[in-house]
């Protein structure tokens, strides 16, 4: 065979690659669940079903602090989604203004993002992740035109 052919296959494979995650035994992993990108309220979630396991500084425009990123973990369904929390002042001076927060499993790039229309509550919440693998959260305030007015917050992964 020639060299234009092994070339040519060596080409063809190189553009039809497929990532595929596999455990430590060798076999391919799914990290997906059906709870992923929807509501953490979906778990029928009881006063100790939920923990905080990670938190970070969320801050708004000039790098000021308006409150707080948690990544909430459930125990009932296994999964994480970031939750924020306000102070009352921060809460009434930015109503109507969005909040993008995203729930992050890097290893498989799954993003789940929701934004948050805040109203004037001092606590809010993401769509959620399964937990099969480590999960953080991210938050960033965006503008009236569409564009950040604060820096991207992320948690720990966990």
């Amino acid at each position: 065979m020639s060299l234009a052919f092994w070339w040519g296959l060596l080409a063809a494979g190189a553009v039809c690659c497929v990532l595929v995650v596999h455990d430590a035994a060798g076999t391919p992993r799914s990290y997906s669940s059906g709870y992923d990108a929807t509501d953490p309220g979906r778990c029928a979630l009881g006063a100790h079903a939920v923990s905080i396991v990670a938190q970070a500084p969320l801050l708004g425009a000039g790098g000021r602090r308006i409150g707080t990123l948690r990544l909430r973990r459930s125990l009932n369904c296994s999964t994480q989604w970031g939750q924020v929390a306000l102070s009352r002042t921060v809460a009434r001076r930015l109503r109507g203004r969005v909040l993008q927060i995203t729930a992050v499993r890097p290893a498989d790039n799954r993003l789940a993002p929701y934004p948050l229309t805040l109203r004037g509550g001092t606590v809010g919440f993401g769509n959620q992740l399964a937990a099969t693998a480590c999960v953080l959260a991210e938050a960033q305030l965006i503008a009236s035109a569409g564009q950040p007015a604060g820096p991207l917050v992320r948690t720990a992964c966990r």
